[in-house]
């Protein structure tokens, strides 16, 4: 949705469920919204919060979450309280260059918050020609 004459507010909501042959079901939402405001032609700064609920999907490969516990008899599970997650960026674009700088945390339950420093260089023509 539109926030004024440079702003943009989004919300969004996703599921995602995983039906195991043992009949085991495993179901997380993703819940989000963001503002991103446009300071002028070439430069956007963003803020975000999330939040995941629900059970991870089950994968063989994966370390445990929080939210699974695995014994020798079957998977035995328990559902995820929420986990928040807060998010900033910052979008620069030059001629040949563009810069994204964010700070986040791409799943709460199973990684810590990162910086990100992202640097596009284009040889040639400028972007969009």
């Amino acid at each position: 949705m539109r926030a004024g004459t440079r702003g943009t507010f989004t919300l969004e909501a996703d599921d995602t469920r995983q039906y195991l042959d043992s009949g085991a079901t495993f179901v997380q939402w993703l819940e989000r919204g963001s503002y991103t405001y446009t300071l002028n032609a070439d430069n956007t700064i963003a803020f975000g919060v999330r939040r995941l609920i629900g059970t991870a999907p089950f994968i063989v490969t994966n370390a445990p979450t929080s939210c699974v516990t695995y014994t020798n008899a079957p998977l035995v599970t328990t559902p995820c309280t929420g986990a928040w997650n807060l998010s900033f960026s910052y979008h620069k674009r030059t001629p040949h260059d563009e810069f994204y700088f964010a700070y986040g945390d791409a799943s709460q339950l199973s990684t810590v918050p990162q910086w990100v420093f992202k640097w596009i260089r284009y040889f040639g023509a400028e972007k969009g020609t």
